[in-house]
């Protein structure tokens, strides 16, 4: 009964438009021009206070409403790419939405054709939703994704590996898996401008990416310093996300950047 009722809070959220999306810039270092935007949920509660995911995500995962709340979410962006795209700071620019996807999701076949149908109908064309995997894959797992990947990326979803570096990380998923965008956890990030190791770490994932032709965004960039170490990289495939450049948005807010 507890399921049930709270299966059904979770709709109620969804219709009454209570879960929120915001929108963080992600940058080309070298000029500031905005690429992209990662779609962050949020919950509006009933005293009008926006909760993060931390609260409220688990129960979702719980109570396996996963696929709903990520097809809802999809939709969402779709439409509020429509609007984003009239905003002076993306106008007649290529820019994409990425949207946070589990391995639930990945492996449903269902919900890639539900995935796959929406953005066809919506006709935005290829390369203008992204999907962000995070990186718990086992190595047992990655043939099995591969496949479905592929499946997303023919459909015109672009494919980024969330959190790189945490959990399971290991070279075969830049080797294995097809995607375009890796994503560097900010724990690599966090003090690269005086952590030798880090700054070694992320040129090393950089070289393998820029082989594999694959763009690579760091996330987490809080300070000057780091967005400047991050400019000294040598590698025209960098892109950066975090406060030092914006905070995430609510769609009107991105008509003022």
């Amino acid at each position: 009964f507890k399921k049930v009722k709270t299966k059904k809070k979770i709709r109620i959220n969804m219709r009454n438009e209570n879960y929120l999306l915001q929108y963080q810039p992600i940058y080309n270092p070298r000029n500031r021009r905005i690429v992209g935007f990662e779609s962050l949920l949020r919950l509006l509660d009933e005293e009008k206070k926006l909760i993060p995911p931390s609260e409220f995500i688990y129960e979702i995962e719980e109570n396996n409403m996963l696929y709903e709340v990520s097809l809802w979410i999809l939709d969402r962006v779709i439409k509020d790419y429509e609007e984003i795209k009239h905003c002076y700071c993306v106008k007649d620019k290529d820019f994409y939405i990425s949207i946070n996807i589990s391995l639930n999701e990945i492996a449903d076949k269902e919900f890639i054709r539900e995935a796959s149908e929406r953005l066809a109908k919506s006709k935005l064309g290829p390369n203008k939703i992204c999907l962000e995997i995070i990186e718990r894959i086992k190595v047992e797992n990655l043939s099995k994704v591969a496949k479905n990947l592929m499946h997303l990326k023919q459909a015109g979803f672009k494919i980024a590996i969330d959190d790189f570096g945490t959990e399971y990380s290991n070279l075969d998923l830049l080797l294995n898996l097809d995607t375009n965008i890796i994503k560097i956890d900010k724990y690599f990030v966090e003090g690269i401008d005086c952590d030798k190791i880090k700054n070694e770490v992320i040129n090393f994932v950089s070289r393998i990416a820029e082989v594999k032709n694959k763009d690579i965004v760091l996330v987490g960039i809080e300070n000057e310093s780091e967005a400047n170490a991050i400019k000294n990289m040598k590698n025209d495939l960098i892109y950066v996300q975090g406060y030092y450049y914006s905070k995430p948005l609510f769609k009107e807010d991105i008509t003022f950047i």
